[in-house]
């Protein structure tokens, strides 16, 4: 069934395409060899409190609504307005990055994202600022061959923009509780 898939739109399927789904698979199997090798170590995440599941649940509604909110503005600008600005649903992933960015932005600020695990977040950043090099090439390797906005509508490369730039909020949010602990820190010596 999937070879059948793969043939028939196999012109579609090249380059972008084909890296994004084996980007996936790659993606799904470090997951998995991660849980495995910490379950092994015998490593146990530490348990959110009461007050952070608390603001993750409001951070999981506003976000939610703000994902519901971005879907009906899309689909007004495509169906009424008849305006096409994506193409391969680049629009709607789009507005997922969008509302992942808002739901952890607000959890770290608001300091309910990690636990009480400092080297957990140490690891965070790096991964996450691993993840924002990847994209900044792949955007840079897209836009010198011009394929992230082709014909007035984004492409599938695109997707690293919305990427990358969800990264570097997350990154800021980071910075920005840090900066906000040290200044307590500061006025309670």
């Amino acid at each position: 069934m999937i070879a059948g898939y793969l043939a028939e739109n196999y012109a579609y399927l090249q380059g972008y395409m084909i890296g994004f789904y084996i980007g996936l698979v790659v993606a799904a199997i470090a997951i998995i060899v991660t849980k495995v090798i910490r379950k092994k170590k015998g490593y146990v995440k530490p348990p959110y409190d009461e007050r952070q599941i608390a603001v993750q649940g409001k951070a999981f509604k506003c976000s939610y609504f703000t994902l519901v909110i971005l879907i009906f503005i899309n689909v007004f600008i495509n169906n009424l307005l008849q305006i096409e600005y994506a193409n391969n649903y680049v629009d709607y992933m789009g507005i997922v990055f969008i509302s992942t960015g808002f739901f952890v932005n607000y959890c770290i600020l608001q300091d309910a994202y990690f636990t009480l695990d400092k080297k957990q977040k140490r690891t965070l950043i790096l991964f996450i600022f691993s993840i924002l090099l990847l994209n900044i090439a792949e955007v840079v390797i897209a836009a010198t061959s011009n394929s992230l906005i082709v014909d007035g509508q984004i492409e599938m490369p695109f997707l690293n923009v919305y990427c990358g730039a969800m990264m570097i909020s997350v990154l800021i949010a980071i910075y920005a509780k840090h900066l906000k602990e040290k200044y307590r820190g500061e006025l309670n010596e």
